[in-house]
Parts: C-alpha cells; sequence; structure tokens
C-alpha cells in the first residue's frame, strides 16, 4: 500500500465506520463499523499534531488565500513593470525601475501582505498569536 502524505484526519461514516483520511480526501485506511474504535497501532501513527494542523489548516485557509491573492498582484505589478521597462519605447530609467521594483518588494503594501502571510501561516500551523 503506497503511503500517503498528511496531515491525517479520521472521518465517521453515515453507517457507522471510521476511515482515516489523507491529503484531498484520499482514504488511508477503512474500518468496520463492528470494530468501533481505530486499532491503537494506527493512531500512534497518526501524529495528534497532524489532526490538530488539518483543522488549523482548514480554519486558516481564507487568510492564506487573501495573504497568496496580495502577495501575487505584487509580483504582476512588479512584472508589469519590468514588461515596460523592456519595452522599446520606454523612457524608464534603470535607476526609476530599481527605485519601482524596491517599494514594491519592501513597501506598506508587501509589509501588509507579508504581515497577513506570516499570521495566516501562524494560524494554518496551530500556533497560539499574541492578538
Amino acid at each position: 500500500m503506497a503511503t500517503i502524505p498528511g496531515p491525517y484526519w479520521v472521518n465517521e461514516t453515515a453507517n457507522g465506520e471510521h476511515q482515516v483520511c489523507g491529503r484531498h480526501g484520499a482514504v488511508v485506511r477503512e474500518y468496520p463499523a463492528q470494530q468501533g474504535t481505530l486499532a491503537d497501532a494506527d493512531c500512534r501513527k497518526l501524529q495528534a499534531g497532524h489532526l490538530k494542523s488539518s483543522k488549523a489548516l482548514h480554519d486558516a485557509a481564507p487568510a492564506l488565500l487573501e495573504a497568496g491573492e496580495k502577495i501575487n498582484a505584487l509580483a504582476e505589478m512588479m512584472q508589469a513593470e519590468v514588461t515596460a521597462f523592456l519595452h522599446p519605447d520606454s523612457e524608464i530609467t534603470n535607476g526609476d525601475l530599481i527605485n519601482r521594483l524596491i517599494y514594491l518588494l519592501d513597501g506598506p503594501e508587501q509589509r501588509d501582505a507579508q504581515g497577513l502571510l506570516r499570521a495566516a501561516l501562524s494560524q494554518a500551523k496551530g500556533e497560539q498569536t499574541n492578538g
């Protein structure tokens, strides 16, 4: 049986069976309803951190999406700056391009996006943050 990467979580089906699920909902192992509980050995293999991080990651998804969108927008702005600079009719100087890129890499929008990403990653990892 192939190893399915974590994180893992336990799912109870409508008919009372238990499933250990991995990334993207792939079922790692199923347990019949009459068995009742997961085998102790399998529970030891599923580290508590994996079970905790699945919920934390799910809860952090909106914040991760927001941060990712902001960082992606900054990358697109940098690409547009370079494209404009490379255009044959461009009047953008080397110094202007460097200044614009520095602003996008270390300006207030980038710092805001980076802060959002740090907070979202901490939330996804289940870490406590000081609000």
